[in-house]
């Protein structure tokens, strides 16, 4: 506990204190709030913004598409925040030893970083070609890193192309994948018999038909109450977000189904984690939710 307190605080105080003086030169004395809070919900992976004015409510943080210090500051707590804190620990014990990391480490720094550099490479080739060397650079880079979880934006969804927007619905899919994939491990992790499982699996199965029939509904009517809601629940955001994304979403409801989608896939691969540990011992006695939350409390 003291490592995960000392490392947040460290770290996001670095955030701000190194975009503090950008907002200062653009806020006065109040940048420096504007740099503890941005450095926080960066390093969270919240999402949350004070950019957004009466006119522009969804602004986010596209006024500096092309300063570097906030591009990579926010793009680096994002990450940091992101790969959790028992993947730090691994590489405070083991350095650059990489084949002595956990087998978790191993997969949660290879699939990040290819999250993040080939979109990249996708948003430099195609996206963004009205803009300089370096503005290009600085887009591809936030724009590959936040959309998986974080929910703020340096670019204007509506100016992406079809291709942009499809690399989007991909990226829907990969959160959607892990938070299914993370319920199941789980579930097989704690039971001894295929058929204990249907208890656990059932209304996670109900859940994901709702989710097929609400996308079938939201095509008739894309900005109504079910899609919007649809759209935000994690469990259903993968399946009505991929219908709706054709007819246009606007930009903030975009980044906060992704945000939520893969801060709770994220959230739910620790618990299957848990639950895994414990789980995968136990023979002979059938499993119930109650037993569950006991695996999960275990230390």
């Amino acid at each position: 506990t003291g490592f995960i307190i000392r490392i947040a605080v460290t770290i996001e105080l670095l955030g701000a204190v190194v975009m503090a003086p950008v907002f200062c030169r653009d806020f006065g004395v109040s940048g420096i709030w504007k740099a503890v809070f941005h450095s926080v919900s960066a390093f969270c992976n919240a999402g949350f913004d004070l950019m957004g004015t009466p006119d522009m409510p969804f602004v986010s943080l596209t006024a500096y598409r092309a300063d570097p210090v906030i591009n990579l500051t926010i793009s680096a707590l994002i990450v940091v925040g992101g790969i959790g804190f028992l993947t730090w620990d691994d590489v405070r014990t083991n350095r650059l030893c990489f084949h002595r990391y956990r087998l978790q480490s191993k997969v949660i720094l290879t699939a990040t970083a290819l999250l993040i550099l080939l979109p990249m490479l996708y948003f430099f080739c195609f996206e963004f070609k009205g803009s300089t060397l370096r503005e290009r650079l600085l887009l591809s880079l936030f724009q590959s890193v936040t959309p998986r979880t974080a929910g703020f934006n340096t670019a204007d969804y509506t100016s992406l192309s079809s291709s942009g927007r499809g690399l989007t619905i991909l990226l829907m899919f990969i959160g959607g994948y892990l938070l299914y994939a993370s319920f199941f491990a789980a579930v097989g992790a704690s039971v001894n018999a295929q058929e204990d499982s249907a208890q656990f699996t059932m209304p996670v199965v109900l859940i994901m038909v709702f989710g097929m029939y609400a996308a079938m509904g939201s095509a008739g009517n894309t900005d109504g109450p079910l899609a919007f809601w649809s759209s935000m629940f994690p469990l259903t955001s993968p399946i009505v977000m991929m219908v709706r994304i054709p007819f246009g979403v606007p930009l903030w409801q975009e980044i906060l189904s992704l945000a939520i989608l893969y801060g709770t896939a994220i959230g739910m691969v620790w618990i299957a984690g848990k639950i895994y540990r414990v789980g995968i011992l136990m023979y002979g006695k059938k499993p119930s939710f109650k037993e569950m939350v006991k695996w999960i409390r275990y230390k």
